[in-house]
């Protein structure tokens, strides 16, 4: 992970010193190992150098008539001086079309002295961040994050509404919002030209061409395929500039767990020490608590486990905060788990994490499969299947219960279950907490989301739905506050590729979703482990944490709410605080809502 911005100007004039020392400062914290500036007239590019990788240095790379800046890591085996110069290569061997060729995680930016062209381009899976601004017939600005582009004073601060309204409602269905009106984020598996001061942007990554995969060898063989690619992606993460350099997380699941367990035995095979894995535990929230099965991993060795405890640590959702808002308010509560992981890991001389992120939309849990088969009246095969799913689950559930959760629930008409929801819960969980105006925003989009009945459309979904980036960037800047780059097996296209290929029984059969990862990670993943029904809830500590911030949250929410006044219900906001406040029981999802209108005031007090 590296920092990169750079300016082309619209309107002929120099792209001016001060202008370059602006765009450095705002990006020098994504790299503490050097930093580099170009410029040529009216285009300047700056970069800060987080080193992680073999050949990473200072750019930006200039070859001949090229000039790249990137934050890449490339699988592509091309013999060269670093990633900047493959990428260099590349476009020069395939202009526009090098993205094609050009495997791994990277957002970069080249120019083109000749064609007086800007080439922009995001990984398939969007790992790497891209952000932008076109103000036409002014300037075209790029960077990291956010906070790189409003360093140029020339940018406007306009909020976006709609993204704040869809913030509040934890609602993300556009790739490309931010905050400002002015800034917009490249989408995964989009390429960007600026030509002539025109901006052009294309999709190259495209899912929904995968072929159908039928392999001969049945399960075995689709498990076999899938622990190849797997493993790849892995290995090809776990390349760094230096022994020792590379960690995992360890949350207990099957993601994290599968990706520790492969990065063991790699390192294992070239005589390596012990893998440095940062599993959490929850003293405090013993629901929240998944050392059973962190356990039941670090039992066969291999492992150097870096324990972070919720009681011990003390983490707070405030300390690290004002870190994060120059580019936003973070989404999630549950940032405090990379910051404090990142922490522990810098400390240890870990510069790289692999992280399980991405293994539920990478691999599919199958949930349409049972309406699939309703629909292509495969009767007996479905009610074997939902069996064996009650059958599975921690708590057990009735034939009738899972049908309707699985089966009838998806094929009800929309207002009707959003009937039985408001009667369950006595309100809509997403939109209670905002004032008319905020509902009136997200509300359309909410109404638009459309419907997947088939295992395949909610895969291609999966790709598709920005809440992948939003985890993603977020993740991504809380990392790069500690100087540690994050890494995502999951997120590798030719992985993301053939779990898409896979026909629907792969993945989900037998009560149990992924099905094919579990039986790929046979005699490499505890059984404990591997045959999970559930998943932890690592969450739940949230609300302790909630608790313990009583003073920031009334003075946001009781005190001095003007800046969130015309937002958010403030009445309903409060009854919601006392509820946490209480301790009384809740849903997750409500203290997400919570935390996000806290968040969000928190931010909006910066901009006053």
């Amino acid at each position: 992970m590296s920092g990169i911005a750079g300016v082309v100007r619209l309107d002929g004039a120099v792209a001016a010193p001060e202008t370059v020392r602006q765009l450095a400062g705002a990006v020098a914290h994504r790299g503490p190992d050097g930093s580099g500036a170009w410029s040529d007239g009216s285009v300047a590019f700056v970069h800060a150098l987080l080193r992680t990788t073999p050949g990473d240095a200072v750019q930006p790379f200039v070859d001949g008539t090229l000039t790249v800046v990137a934050d890449a890591r490339i699988d592509t085996p091309v013999p060269t001086e670093g990633d900047a110069a493959t990428i260099a290569a590349a476009y020069r061997q395939w202009g526009a079309d090098c993205v094609h060729r050009l495997e791994g995680d990277f957002a970069f930016a080249v120019w083109d002295a000749p064609a007086r062209t800007l080439f922009c381009a995001r990984d398939a899976l969007g790992v790497k961040p891209f952000v932008y601004a076109h103000l036409p017939g002014k300037l075209f600005a790029f960077g990291s994050e956010a906070r790189a582009l409003l360093a140029l004073p020339e940018v406007p601060r306009d909020l976006d509404e709609q993204r704040v309204a869809d913030f509040l409602a934890v609602h993300f269905d556009d790739r490309e919002r931010t905050f400002h009106r002015a800034l917009r984020r490249l989408p995964a598996g989009h390429t960007l030209t600026l030509r002539d001061g025109r901006v052009a942007i294309a999709e190259y990554w495209h899912p929904e061409r995968v072929r159908p995969l039928r392999l001969r060898g049945g399960d075995a063989a689709y498990a076999e395929g899938f622990r190849e690619h797997f493993v790849r992606a892995v290995r090809e993460r776990m390349r760094t500039s230096r022994a020792g350099e590379v960690g995992a997380m360890l949350s207990g699941g099957l993601d994290s767990s599968s990706i520790a367990c492969i990065a063991r035995d790699e390192l294992r095979t070239a005589g390596a020490p012990p893998l440095p894995v940062f599993p959490w535990i929850f003293s405090d929230a013993r629901e929240a608590d998944e050392r059973e099965y962190q356990e039941a991993v670090l039992a066969a060795g291999g492992m150097r486990a870096i324990t972070l405890d919720s009681a011990v640590l003390a983490p707070s959702l405030w300390r690290d905060l004002d870190v994060l808002l120059p580019d936003g308010p973070p989404y999630s509560p549950n940032y405090y788990l990379n910051t404090e992981a990142a922490s522990a890991a810098r400390a240890a001389g870990v510069r790289v994490i692999l992280d399980g992120l991405g293994g539920d939309s990478t691999i599919s849990r199958g949930a349409p499969r049972f309406v699939e088969l309703f629909l292509h009246a495969r009767w007996m095969v479905m009610t074997r299947e939902l069996r064996a799913l009650a059958h599975t689950r921690e708590r057990g559930e009735s034939l009738p219960r899972v049908f309707l959760g699985n089966v009838a629930t998806r094929l009800a008409p929309r207002p009707l279950v959003a009937l039985a929801m408001r009667l369950r819960h006595g309100y809509d969980p997403g939109l209670a907490l905002l004032r008319p105006r905020a509902v009136r925003l997200t509300a359309a989009a909410r109404a638009r989301r459309p419907r997947h009945l088939s295992v395949q459309g909610e895969h291609l979904a999966a790709f598709r739905a920005p809440f992948a980036a939003e985890g993603l960037e977020l993740f991504d800047r809380v990392m790069a506050a500690w100087g540690v780059e994050g890494r995502y097996p999951f997120f590798d296209r030719r992985l993301a590729e053939y779990c898409l290929s896979l026909p629907s029984d792969q993945k989900l059969a037998g009560g149990y979703s992924r099905i094919v990862a579990r039986r790929a990670m046979a005699g490499i993943l505890p059984d404990a482990v591997r045959w999970r029904a559930g998943k932890g809830a690592p969450g739940l500590h949230v609300l302790t944490l909630l608790r313990a911030s009583r003073a920031e949250l009334e003075d946001l929410f009781v005190r001095d709410p003007s800046v969130l006044e015309p937002w958010v219900n403030l009445d309903a906001v409060r009854a919601l605080l006392r509820d946490v406040l209480d301790g009384r029981p809740m849903q997750f999802g409500a203290a997400v809502r919570l935390w996000s209108a806290a968040a969000l005031g928190r931010w909006l007090r910066t901009l006053s």
